[in-house]
């Protein structure tokens, strides 16, 4: 993993030198170590005091605005990423974490860069500042230099295509079922409007046949044969005589 980080700090470095951005000069890269010109300045976050603060913040915005025009965003760009020099010129370090501008948490990287930057300039100078730029609004892309690098999140025009494609199939299928959801209503509406109340006599009866009594179960019992009607008949008779 530290060889793989190396090599992308390494391409993102070149890159960014060779686009004018104030980064160390990148010599070489191997396996986990790479060779660049020494810096002679201090990290920012040891800088106790600034002929200028001001100047030194708006230095450091413009590279966040700059790299978001060029299609990337640091995504740690803070007092501890970033060199000052006697002479108060700014140098930016550590790119293995920058994203493209067309990542999905691209806008939030960009805030929390922007936020870091004045936050630390904030407590340590006082200065005060009003508003964040938007990516999606304020920043106009001029150059792809995250296709160039191979950014996390880049997108190439074969992507933006297909993305296009899906967006609209998506919009038709909405549109679609608005439509059949306003048929359906308004057939329901026309099936109501096409029912006749029924009288109340004629709810009720049927309501009436509805609750028609049970029927009982009667037991069937065989009645008695007429041969022992007979011989009953024939002992009283001769009783009788």
């Amino acid at each position: 993993m530290s060889r793989i980080a190396s090599l992308k700090e390494f391409a993102f470095m070149k890159a960014l030198h060779a686009h004018g951005f104030p980064t160390p000069i990148p010599l070489e890269a191997n396996r986990h170590a790479i060779c660049m010109n020494l810096i002679r300045a201090y990290p920012m976050g040891q800088v106790k005091g600034l002929t200028s603060a001001e100047a030194t913040y708006h230095e450091c915005i413009s590279n966040i605005i700059k790299l978001a025009e060029h299609g990337l965003v640091h995504g740690d760009f803070n007092e501890f990423n970033l060199m000052i020099s006697e002479q108060e010129d700014v140098t930016v370090i550590d790119f293995p974490q920058m994203v493209s501008t067309t990542h999905l948490n691209a806008q939030f990287y960009f805030e929390r860069d922007v936020k870091c930057i004045q936050t630390f300039f904030s407590r340590r100078f006082g200065l005060m500042f009003e508003g964040v730029p938007i990516l999606e609004t304020d920043i106009q892309k001029t150059v792809d230099l995250d296709h160039e690098v191979k950014a996390s999140g880049h997108l190439n025009q074969e992507d933006l295509e297909y993305a296009d494609s899906v967006t609209q199939a998506l919009l038709d299928q909405v549109d679609n079922d608005g439509e059949d959801d306003s048929s359906e209503e308004e057939e329901g509406e026309a099936e109501e409007e096409g029912k006749v109340e029924e009288p109340e006599d004629a709810a009720m009866a049927e309501e009436g046949e509805g609750e028609k009594p049970k029927k009982k179960k009667v037991q069937f019992t065989m009645p008695e044969s007429s041969d022992e009607e007979e011989e009953s008949e024939s002992d009283e008779d001769e009783k009788a005589e």
